[in-house]
């Protein structure tokens, strides 16, 4: 694509390694005009003045046509004031624009997909917000390139001068929407509802030093929706000790990114997703119904539990959360729904770890796969190859049926070359009983997990279902102790890593 029209604007502070790399994107898709918002360095922080100017110095370095337009604050303003008047700044200069902030690392196709959706709802009013965020696992189940949402992302978004003349950083709307139970009707649900009540009314209060409540509020009031991808094109590389909000370790940092397809596949409608708007990041909205069964578990067996037991647990002489887990674990059911969805539409975001399996399994091989979903291993596999699908969804009637949750095993009359259990394991249950009757099954097992990472919570896990917490370590260290040798092929965006296992007695891999 020739360079991009559309005005890129660039929010930053005080991080010139998060802002080079953005830039460094930026300068890819070589936009032709640049606006660039800064705020000023704190007081009480001596550092600030040369980190600033660093991140300045980095967008100093346009090296293609541009015209570039900067505000700049030499005091600090903070995040509410600055950002809110650079945008307002934004927008007063341009009719419509790309907007990143310094954390947020855009995918190449970020910038076409902004484009093209700018051009396309320009005059439409109900249209308020492009977010390039997409933060569930699997893919969109829809078979367009973005889907309709009330919620407005704001790690790397788009929108016109049209659309931001409805926002107001005081909120003024609020205490009439408030008393007025506006936003009960807005959600037909007072529990979700109560999600947004208090950050709104801390915002109004100004006791948040934000500006992104306020977008959002701007959109419900005024009746607009917002576009979303159904791949994520943003990965936010700005969590830890050096960012000015996102300081904790979170789920949500460093999500891989993925390629739009072009040209767009676009909706014929315009109506929102509700069945992709019940996945949300921590933090916002209603909880997932597996966390909310969680909580209700722990905080029903914390109040059967006397206070001196707890108070022990509390200062490492006993402990009870082994006793919570367990129920809690217990408490997440085998999504059949959720799994019968992924067989009908197969999720392209999983595909690359079948191409990657399909390697490694040679010509003329009987496989076994576990969980096989749609089946799409089936298709990369060597044609010679003698493939057997086994699920908890019988989706065609060569697939055998298992459900490992419920202690149903594939019923076999054979030793197939490979087992393949492809994301699969964070879903078990009972790992040892897996690892105990699921390899003799094959004379070679390929399985692939995501451990658990630094920050990562047991119900972070069990807010996409996963019913097992183990690091790698802990893994690996699960493997020996059930008598299998185990060898790490792949690792991808160190998040998850494919295996190949084998008996101990087998011949060496």
């Amino acid at each position: 694509m020739d360079n991009i029209v559309t005005p890129v604007a660039l929010l930053l502070f005080n991080r010139p390694e998060t802002t080079r790399r953005v830039f460094d994107e930026i300068r890819r898709a070589r936009p032709q005009k640049l606006l660039v918002v800064a705020d000023g360095p704190r007081p009480g922080h001596p550092e600030d003045a040369a980190q600033c100017a660093a991140a300045r110095e980095v967008v100093a370095c346009v090296d293609w046509p541009c015209e570039v337009l900067t505000n700049y604050a030499e005091t600090n303003l903070g995040c509410k004031r600055r950002v809110s008047s650079g945008l307002d700044w934004v927008f007063e200069q341009v009719e419509e624009a790309i907007i990143l902030e310094d954390d947020c690392l855009p995918h190449p196709t970020f910038f076409r997909f902004c484009q093209e959706l700018l051009e396309k709802y320009r005059e439409d009013d109900r249209v308020f917000h492009i977010s390039g965020d997409f933060f569930r696992t699997a893919g969109a189940r829809n078979r367009y390139s973005y889907f309709f949402s009330r919620y407005n992302f704001i790690w790397g978004w788009a929108s016109w001068r049209r659309a931001w003349k409805h926002y107001d950083v005081e909120m003024k709307l609020w205490p009439e929407i408030r008393d007025g139970k506006r936003l009960e009707a807005f959600f037909g649900d007072e529990a979700e509802a109560r999600q947004f009540t208090e950050p709104f009314q801390q915002v109004y209060e100004g006791k948040v030093d934000t500006w992104d409540y306020q977008w959002g509020f701007a959109m419900w009031a005024h009746g607009g929706l917002s576009i979303r991808p159904n791949v994520n094109l943003i990965s936010n590389i700005g969590f830890g000790a050096g960012a000015t909000n996102t300081t904790a370790a979170s789920p949500n940092a460093n999500l891989p990114t993925a390629a739009m397809e072009f040209p767009l596949r676009h909706p014929p409608y315009l109506m929102r997703d509700v069945y992709e708007d019940q996945f949300l990041p921590d933090g916002m909205g209603r909880k997932p119904l597996a966390r909310r069964v969680a909580g209700k578990v722990k905080r029903c067996l914390k109040k059967a539990t006397p206070e001196p037991v707890r108070r022990a647990a509390r200062l490492g002489i006993a402990s009870i959360s082994g006793a919570m887990n367990a129920a809690v674990t217990l408490a997440v059911p085998t999504h059949k729904r959720r799994w019968k969805k992924v067989s009908q539409n197969p999720a392209p975001h999983w595909d690359w770890r079948n191409k990657i399996i399909s390697g490694l399994v040679p010509a003329g091989s009987s496989v076994l796969d576990l969980g096989c979903g749609a089946q799409t291993l089936r298709r990369h596999l060597d044609p010679t190859c003698r493939y057997q699908p086994s699920d908890v969804i019988v989706s065609t009637p060569d697939v055998i049926f298992c459900d490992f949750n419920a202690g149903v095993y594939p019923a076999v009359k054979e030793t197939y070359d490979f087992v393949i259990c492809s994301g699969l394991f964070e879903y078990i249950r009972k790992p040892e009983e897996f690892l105990q009757r699921v390899p003799p099954l094959g004379r070679t097992m390929i399985f692939t997990y995501s451990p658990a990472v630094p920050g990562q919570t047991r119900l972070h896990r069990l807010s996409v279902n996963w019913v097992n917490h183990f690091t790698r370590e802990e893994m690996e260290a699960l493997l020996e102790r059930n008598g299998l040798r185990w060898e790490a092929l792949y690792t991808h965006d160190q998040a998850e890593t494919i295996y190949r296992v084998q008996a101990k007695n087998q011949q060496a891999m």
